[in-house]
This record gives structure tokens, sequence and C-alpha cells, in this order.
């Protein structure tokens, strides 16, 4: 899922 993709790579900004 390609938005599923784009939401965990948002969340691992935020965390980083």
């Amino acid at each position: 899922m390609k938005s599923l993709s784009v939401s965990l790579v948002l969340l691992w900004l935020q965390l980083h």
C-alpha cells in the first residue's frame, strides 16, 4: 500500500 509507506516515512521523519 503506497499510502501506508508514506505514513511510515512521515512518522520516521518526526521521530528523527
